[in-house]
C-alpha cells in the first residue's frame, strides 16, 4: 500500500526523537485532566469505561508500534471522547427529560464488513421517514456553543476536517468509505464516546484481551446519544448500521428490546479480500510496519467466531418469536427495488413510488457502489481461497449464500 510522502516525512520525526511517544505522550490521567480543563466539567458518568480505557493506553505505550501520525490521531480521538462524555452528562443533567426519550423499533443493519452494509444503509437512508446520525452529530453529540465561539469553528467544520484528514492519509480509502460530516455514519462513531471502541490492530497488539465485541456499557451510551439527538426534534424511526453488531446482539437487545435487525450476507471468499485491504489501510495509518499476516489471521478468526455466535443467538431468538431478517447481497445486486420492497414488508413499513424513484437515481449517480469492484483488490495477504471456503462453509450453508 502506497505511503504518501508527507506521511512518511512526518513519521520520520518520531525516529529523530527516539520514538513518537517522546513527541506525543499519551497518559490516561493527563487526558482526563485535559478534558476537565477544556470543558470545565468533571462528571464522566459511570466508571465502566475506566478499566478498559486505561488498559488500552497501557498496551499502546508498551507495544510502542504506533507512529507519530497514529499517536496524534489516537490522542485526539481519546480526548474528544472524554470531552464528549462530560458534555453528554452535563446536557442530560440540564434536561433530565432526555432520559425519557423513546427509541422505538430502531433498525440496525449489520453483517460482515464489506458485505453490502454500506449500500443498504445508503439506500434506506433515502427514506424521509427514517433518521440516521450524521457525521457532525456523533463527532459532537452535545455541542458546546461557547467552545465553538471560542475556537471559531463549529461542529460541522470540525467533523469535516477529521473525515477529510482520514481520507487524505490514503488516496484509496475514499473509494471504499467516503466520509462527510453531513453523511449518515455507522455506530462505531457513536461508540467512540464510550472510550472502548479501539481494536487491537490499531496498536498492533496480538496478545491482549482488548475485544472486538461491544459491551453493554457501549450500547447504554449509544442510546444516550440517540436520545440527545432526538430531543426536541421530530421522532422519526432510527436507521443505524455497524458490522460489529453481529457479535453483540445479546447486548444490543438488552438496551433495544424492540430492535429490528437486518443481517446482510455475502460470500466470504469475495468479502474477506476486501476486508484485508481495508484492514491493511487501518493498521498502516496508525502503526509502524507490523506483522500484518498475523493481524489478518486474527481478524478472520474473529469473523468466524462472530458468525458462529450469531447463528446460535439467532436460533435462540427464533424460539422466543424474535426474527432477524436476512438479506442476500446477491439479491440487492440483481433486483434492488424488489429487495428493498421485501425489506419494507418485513419491517411493517410502506414502500412508496417516491422511494423507488430515489433508489433508481441514487444507484445511477453513485457508480462507486458497484459491488463487484470490492472483491477485485489485489491480495495483501497469503490466505488460499479453498481455506476460506472450508472455514466458512458452515455460514454459507446455513444462510444459503450463493458462492462462486
Amino acid at each position: 500500500m502506497e505511503e504518501l510522502d508527507w506521511v512518511r516525512r512526518l513519521n520520520y520525526h518520531g525516529s529523530m526523537a527516539s520514538g513518537a511517544k517522546n513527541i506525543v505522550p499519551i497518559d490516561h490521567y493527563e487526558l482526563i485532566d485535559l478534558a476537565i480543563t477544556g470543558t470545565g466539567l468533571s462528571d464522566f458518568g459511570d466508571d465502566l469505561w475506566q478499566r478498559q480505557y486505561q488498559v488500552y493506553i497501557e498496551r499502546l505505550n508498551h507495544i510502542n508500534k504506533v507512529h507519530l501520525l497514529g499517536r496524534i490521531r489516537i490522542k485526539t480521538l481519546l480526548l474528544n471522547g472524554l470531552m464528549n462524555r462530560l458534555l453528554i452528562i452535563e446536557k442530560i443533567k440540564r434536561a433530565p427529560e432526555i432520559k425519557n426519550e423513546p427509541i422505538k423499533k430502531p433498525i440496525f443493519i449489520t453483517g460482515l464488513p464489506r458485505t453490502g452494509t454500506t449500500i443498504l444503509f445508503s439506500l434506506l437512508s433515502l427514506d424521509p421517514t427514517l433518521r440516521s446520525p450524521k457525521g457532525y452529530e456523533v463527532a459532537s453529540p452535545a455541542e458546546n456553543a461557547a467552545r465553538s465561539r471560542k475556537e471559531k469553528i463549529n461542529s460541522e467544520q470540525r467533523a469535516q476536517c477529521l473525515f477529510d484528514f482520514e481520507m487524505d492519509i490514503h488516496r484509496g480509502v475514499k473509494s471504499m468509505h467516503n466520509h462527510r460530516q453531513d453523511y449518515s455514519v455507522e455506530c462505531q462513531n457513536i461508540m467512540l464516546n464510550t472510550l472502548t471502541m479501539f481494536h487491537r490492530e490499531i496498536i498492533a497488539d496480538h496478545t491482549s484481551q482488548i475485544s472486538y465485541e461491544n459491551s453493554l456499557s457501549q450500547y447504554i451510551w449509544h442510546k444516550k446519544v440517540l436520545q440527545i439527538l432526538q430531543h426536541k426534534a421530530s421522532q422519526k424511526k432510527w436507521l443505524l448500521k455497524c458490522p460489529s453488531h453481529i457479535n453483540s446482539l445479546d447486548k444490543l437487545f438488552s438496551v433495544y428490546p424492540d430492535a429490528q435487525i437486518l443481517h446482510i450476507h455475502r460470500d466470504p471468499v469475495l468479502a474477506i479480500p476486501s476486508c484485508a485491504k481495508l484492514l491493511k489501510f487501518l493498521t498502516e495509518s496508525y502503526c509502524i510496519k507490523n506483522e500484518f499476516q498475523k493481524t489478518f489471521e486474527d481478524f478472520v478468526s474473529y469473523l468466524e467466531i462472530s458468525l458462529r455466535k450469531t447463528i446460535k443467538y439467532k436460533q435462540l431468538l427464533e424460539l422466543k418469536g424474535v426474527t432477524i431478517h436476512d438479506i442476500q447481497l446477491s439479491d440487492l445486486e440483481t433486483r434492488p427495488i424488489d429487495t428493498i420492497r421485501d425489506i419494507y414488508t418485513k419491517l411493517g413499513m410502506t414502500f412508496t413510488e417516491d422511494m423507488k424513484i430515489e433508489i433508481i437515481s441514487h444507484l445511477k449517480n453513485n457508480q462507486r457502489q458497484k459491488y463487484e469492484r470490492y472483491s477485485k483488490y489485489p491480495s495483501v495477504v497469503t490466505h488460499p481461497t479453498f481455506k476460506l471456503r472450508n472455514q466458512f462453509k458452515f455460514y454459507t450453508d446455513y444462510y444459503h449464500i450463493p458462492t462462486k
